[in-house]
């Protein structure tokens, strides 16, 4: 599990330490569409992000390894390309803009309800959350609006 490094990054933001995410995309392993989404998603959860570098997974440990009698644990694993590299940063970014997006469109529409007060940023939300209650949010305004015609 990952919950150490999350957890670490978000007391890293909590305290305003700005961070360097530094990926490495390795195929079968962490080169998954959804996988790079959620590094997105979480990255946009963060105040603190500086820079994001997306590394292609090499095999150049290898050599190391056999010197010392190892055996390698991703010995038959290839090695991903730069362009590979390239387009999951692109995935990354993408739903990092999205997710930003969609926080900074919740907060817009709960400041717009007279009274509503959330005791913490959107941003604390999981993309799914954000989205039902944008969506809960929306449909209950435009109800408001229909009944509003009618008075």
């Amino acid at each position: 599990s990952n919950a150490r490094i999350l957890d670490f990054a978000r007391y890293l933001d909590k305290k305003g330490i700005p961070i360097w995410i530094r990926h490495v995309i390795v195929p079968g392993i962490t080169l998954y569409k959804e996988y790079l989404e959620r590094l997105g998603e979480f990255m946009a959860t963060l105040g603190n992000v500086k820079a994001l570098d997306v590394l292609p997974y090499h095999s150049m440990g290898k050599v190391k390894y056999e010197s010392l009698g190892m055996e390698y644990p991703l010995a038959e694993t290839r090695e991903a390309t730069k362009q590979e590299a390239v387009a999951a940063k692109n995935i990354i970014l993408g739903a990092y803009k999205k997710a930003k997006k969609d926080s900074n469109q919740l907060d817009n529409i709960l400041q717009l309800l007279p009274g509503f007060k959330f005791p913490f940023p959107a941003v604390n939300f999981s993309p799914l959350l954000q989205e039902n209650i944008l969506e809960s949010v929306n449909h209950n305004l435009r109800n408001l609006f229909v009944l509003n015609q009618f008075l």
